[in-house]
């Protein structure tokens, strides 16, 4: 395509006339978009045309192309014979993304599950090199960098996903739960609604789903769904805190959950019946989970005795513990001193737990969320994920040995499956 500059730029300086000069910008690949003043003026190969005077001796031109870094470069009038610019253009390897996740805020309501935006680092390269891994592969196709996927779980029979979907209707932010059979990607919708459904977890026998949402109340609750959306949904908790991240033993019997109440305390780990009656509260800490044999709850909480400083950013570290069902026996599981373990979940045989941590840096020096796992028997912690982009919401296949997860590796949200080679 060919565009002369000349008809964008105005000589500024006449007294010495105009000297004009006819030049090519190639690039490695071809292809790259020329801008200059931040409007497209051609595409490489492009020739172009510039006019030189004495009060302008250069054009700033920028070539840019998706998958690659932006390359900026100067035309001069003088040496006048250098007709041929030719750039080679570097691949990007990492990219900036959003990263959407919702927590329990004090506002000017009380205590509400906010939507909170941070940034987060994505490769673009998805391979993954760990040798402690097989088997990666995605599992959903998600393509854009404005959809984001939220919380996910496996059901116990090993048929389908769920995930909260973060979106927005009319400028308002919602999140809604969707279901995915494992095998085709074929989604399907649980819930619908303007509101903010989140944290979708299966019931221990795999016939429901339980979230949280603030569709009837300001305040965000238990409630319960059939896998098959069918029968209406069912409010298990009715408090007037802030419920969420709730899941339940084998039998159904009892649901594990989050509360944080309007007095500015704490995030609480309760217990309720699956019918809703006897809630109980056990400890603080915050995002329990479920043994496989209902006997153990894993859970984390800050270390408010030790104040991290890095890179400008203050944070108390997050610790990984464990107690029994009623409350006793509290362990820490984790102890370190500057960087996070969250988001425990459990293996099939309640002998390894899965988790997040930011224990690891990536190729350019910089802290990283990958997938770790840590031997209960032996207290042996093992990295899994090394490919530099942000892993998380880990969570174990019972029927076969998949860890599926959530990660923004190639620049979007998807999630993702491996098997352990340990």
């Amino acid at each position: 395509m060919k565009t002369l500059v000349s008809c964008l730029l105005v000589c500024a300086f006449i007294f010495g006339g105009c000297a004009t000069k006819k030049f090519t910008v190639n690039s490695t690949p071809q292809g790259a978009n020329l801008f200059y003043n931040n409007s497209i003026v051609g595409k490489t190969p492009s020739k172009q045309t510039g006019k030189f005077s004495r009060t302008k001796d250069s054009y700033r031109f920028r070539l840019s192309m998706e998958g690659y870094n932006d390359t900026t470069f100067f035309v001069y009038q003088k040496p006048k014979d250098l007709v041929e610019y030719d750039l080679t253009l570097t691949k990007r390897e990492v990219v900036e993304m959003n990263l959407v996740s919702y927590e329990p805020l004090l506002t000017a309501a009380g205590i509400r599950l906010s939507r909170v935006v941070k940034r987060s680092r994505a490769y673009i390269e998805d391979i993954e090199r760990s040798p402690n891994v097989r088997g990666v592969t995605r599992l959903t196709n998600v393509t854009d960098t404005v959809t984001q996927i939220g919380a996910i779980d496996v059901s116990p029979l090993g048929d389908y996903l769920v995930y909260s979907m973060y979106g927005f209707d009319n400028n308002i932010n919602v999140s809604n739960i969707w279901k995915q059979k494992i095998g085709p990607n074929m989604q399907t919708r649980l819930t619908f609604g303007r509101k903010s459904d989140l944290f979708p977890a299966f019931s221990g026998n795999g016939k429901y789903v339980y979230f949280s949402s603030n569709r009837i109340t300001p305040n965000a609750q238990i409630w319960r769904i059939s896998v098959d959306g069918g029968g209406g949904i069912t409010k298990i908790t009715s408090s007037q805190n802030e419920d969420y991240f709730a899941n339940s033993d084998p039998e159904n019997k009892i649901i594990v959950y989050n509360s944080k109440s309007n007095d500015g305390g704490e995030p609480q780990i309760w217990t309720i019946s699956s019918s809703g009656n006897l809630p109980t509260q056990l400890r603080e800490g915050e995002f329990p989970v479920l043994s496989p044999d209902g006997n153990r709850i894993a859970f984390i909480r800050q270390n408010k005795n030790n104040l991290v400083i890095e890179d400008g950013v203050e944070f108390y570290p997050k610790q990984i513990w464990m107690m029994s069902i009623d409350g006793s026996n509290e362990t820490i599981l984790t102890q370190n001193n500057d960087y996070n373990c969250f988001q425990p979940r459990w293996s099939p045989d309640g002998k390894y737990i899965v988790y997040v941590s930011d224990q690891g840096r990536d190729n350019q020096g910089v802290r990283n969320n990958d997938i770790w796992i840590m031997d209960l028997e032996g207290g042996q912690k093992t990295q899994l994920t090394t490919n530099g982009s942000w892993d998380d919401f880990p969570v174990w296949n019972f029927k076969d040995n998949f860890i599926y997860f959530r990660s923004n590796r190639g620049g979007n949200w998807n999630i993702w499956r491996f098997s352990p080679s340990l």
